[in-house]
């Protein structure tokens, strides 16, 4: 489909630029601000040919524009903050790669960092790209989505700003583990937050569409959930907390991803 096809060519303009950065400011860190920036762009460019083109149903390829430009936004916005500050280049790139990202190969930086994730983004975000050329076959399914994705959107939004402030409090003032919010019924809210977010767009996206759409779509909502889950995200939280102190007992009465009341000791 044109719009699928336009917006992985902004996805990739846009990786292109971040690697270019990355190279600049000797840090891949910035690869996690390109991420939620090449969705935002990438829909911007679908949508743009699928409202010039009369190719899709304008409503619902505004609505989805929406969602994701304030998803996009939000996070690039919060994770903006956070790279910039940060003194030190993300561990987990370092380690991947084996130098920085000014010792490392160009090539290699914009193929293994920033190709890898324009692919990701495609994987994730080909239903919203796809909705600008599609007609909706149940709009109500397409409304339940929308409800869905700012559900995801407010509880990811919470979660960030409940961890932001954790992190500001001085560690002689704050216990050892945050367990307190949202954080005291999921070990990893902003990620369950992201999740829901996409579930969302892809029912406003892919499920709304018929059955043959929702079909071809679901795998994107899935990667999405797998990537937070099992890839990285989860995974690798999970596997640098154990071991601190108090960790043990909030992962004993705390569901470790799905939103759930605190179990008793």
């Amino acid at each position: 489909m044109v719009t699928v096809v336009v917006a992985f060519a902004a996805v990739v303009l846009v990786m292109a630029a971040g690697a270019v950065a990355s190279r600049v400011r000797d840090t891949f860190a910035i690869v996690d601000v390109a991420w939620p920036v090449a969705f935002g762009v990438g829909m911007a460019a679908a949508a743009s040919v699928g409202l010039v083109g009369d190719l899709g149903e304008a409503w619902r390829t505004v609505l989805a524009l929406v969602l994701v430009l304030v998803w996009a936004g939000r996070l690039a916005s919060h994770l903006g903050r956070r790279t910039f500050a940060a003194e030190e280049d993300d561990p987990r790139y370092l380690e991947y790669m084996g130098g920085s990202a000014r010792e490392v190969a160009f090539v290699a930086l914009l193929t293994k960092v920033y190709g890898l994730q324009a692919v990701l983004v495609l994987a994730v975000g080909y239903p919203v790209f796809a909705s600008a050329s599609l007609s909706v076959r149940w709009p109500v399914v397409a409304i339940v989505g929308a409800v869905v994705a700012v559900a995801g959107v407010a509880f990811e939004a919470v979660a960030d700003r409940q961890l932001a402030a954790y992190r500001a409090t001085p560690k002689e003032r704050r216990a050892a583990v945050l367990s307190t919010g949202v954080w005291s019924w999921s070990r990893h809210p902003n990620y369950f937050g992201e999740a829901m977010t996409w579930w969302g767009l892809w029912l406003v996206a892919g499920a709304a569409s018929g059955w043959a759409p929702l079909l071809w779509t679901l795998p994107a909502p899935i990667v999405l959930t797998a990537i937070v889950t099992v890839v990285s995200g989860v995974r690798i939280a999970e596997r640098r907390m154990r071991g601190r102190s108090g960790w043990d007992a909030y992962a004993a009465r705390t569901s470790v991803f799905v939103p759930l009341p605190p179990r008793q000791s």
